[in-house]
C-alpha cells in the first residue's frame, strides 16, 4: 500500500520555504510533476477559516470498496470526490481519526 500526505497552510510560499529548509524537499506544481510515482506529500492552501494541518492518503484499488469496508467497520464516509486523476473519499475511523483513500483513475489520454 502506498500513502502520502499533504500540508494545507494559508500561506503556500512560506510553507515551501520553512519545509524546503527543514527537510530539503523541492516543489513542483505541475500535475501530474514529472516522476510522480516518487511523490510522497503535497501542499494546498487552506480553506478560509479553515486551520492548517497535516493530512494523510491511502492509495486503495477501488475507493467504492474501501469505503465500503470503513462503514462495515464502524467508520464514517465524510464526503466523496472525483477529479481527473483520482477517486477519493474523506472518511475517520470509529475514533473520528481522518483520512483519505484515494483510487488512482488517470484520464485516458494520458495512458
Amino acid at each position: 500500500m502506498t500513502c502520502w500526505v499533504n500540508i494545507d497552510q494559508p500561506d503556500v510560499e512560506a510553507a515551501i520555504e520553512f519545509y524546503g529548509g527543514l527537510f530539503g524537499w523541492t516543489y513542483d506544481d505541475a500535475t501530474p510533476p514529472e516522476g510522480f510515482e516518487d511523490v510522497i506529500g503535497g501542499l494546498a492552501p487552506t480553506e478560509p477559516g479553515e486551520a492548517p494541518h497535516w493530512h494523510i492518503t491511502f492509495s486503495v484499488a477501488d475507493r467504492d470498496e474501501s469505503v465500503a469496508s470503513v462503514e462495515r467497520l464502524g467508520g464514517t464516509v465524510l464526503h466523496t470526490r472525483e477529479d481527473d486523476w483520482t477517486r477519493n473519499a474523506l472518511v475517520s475511523d470509529p475514533a473520528r481519526a481522518r483520512f483519505t483513500v484515494s483510487q488512482i483513475a488517470p484520464p485516458t489520454e494520458w495512458d
